[in-house]
């Protein structure tokens, strides 16, 4: 599947591939979360970076790309960086400077104190926002964004977890990772990108009025 011509949805999985640029685009990790997760007395299995990993390398492997851009939130923890997180990090840091010869990661909200990690990848670089051929990529949820400041045709954003909830045949209620896409009004194209983590909450979006939803592109 293609969206806009532009960007290949790489079905099965949360992630889009760009071919103009040769590049992998997901978002929203939240590595650590399991910890978060253990420590809230939940009995949970510590899978999500394992499969994170197992399901990127199938990616890389179909599609051989450059780079990979991570649109925010590699990391769960707001004030801090706990000890699993950093585990984490740097197992899954390692795995991706093997792998590509260049990471932008745009910086999340959740992505605090995480610049004294990546300051030891040199192919991993740590942005508020990256403009490439007419594209923006940004984090999402930034209150202040003027979005007049970019000469792009589209905006690729996370942060949203967009899902849609529809009942099957047994009236039982399903939810659904989707990718969201559209046009603003002053004629950009605009994408939102569903979380790469299986573990993180999501918003239903027709579901929702608009006035509850995060980001001010919306």
């Amino acid at each position: 599947m293609n969206i806009f011509n532009e960007f290949e949805v790489l079905e099965p999985y949360p992630a889009i591939y760009i071919k103009s640029i040769n590049a992998v685009v997901i978002s929203d990790l939240y590595l650590g979360l399991v910890e978060l997760l253990t420590d809230s007395d939940v009995l949970f299995p510590k899978f999500q970076l394992t499969e994170i990993k197992e399901n990127l390398e199938i990616i890389f492997s179909e599609k051989k790309p450059r780079m990979l851009i991570i649109t925010g939130d590699i990391k769960n923890e707001f004030s801090k960086i706990t000890w699993l997180e950093q585990k984490e990090l740097l197992d899954f840091l390692d795995f991706l400077s093997e792998t590509l010869k260049e990471i932008i990661i745009l910086k999340g909200n959740h992505d605090n104190y995480f610049l004294s990690i990546i300051s030891h990848y040199p192919k991993i670089q740590l942005k508020p926002e990256l403009v490439i051929k007419k594209m923006c990529f940004i984090q999402g949820n930034q209150k202040n964004l003027d979005i007049s400041k970019f000469n792009v045709d589209y905006f690729i954003i996370g942060n949203e977890h967009v899902i849609i909830s529809s009942k099957n045949k047994s009236d039982m209620q399903e939810k659904i990772p989707c990718f969201l896409y559209g046009e603003l009004i002053s004629g950009e194209k605009l994408m939102i990108l569903p979380t790469f983590s299986k573990l993180s909450r999501n918003i239903t979006m027709n579901l929702m009025s608009q006035k509850d939803l995060l980001d001010p592109l919306l």
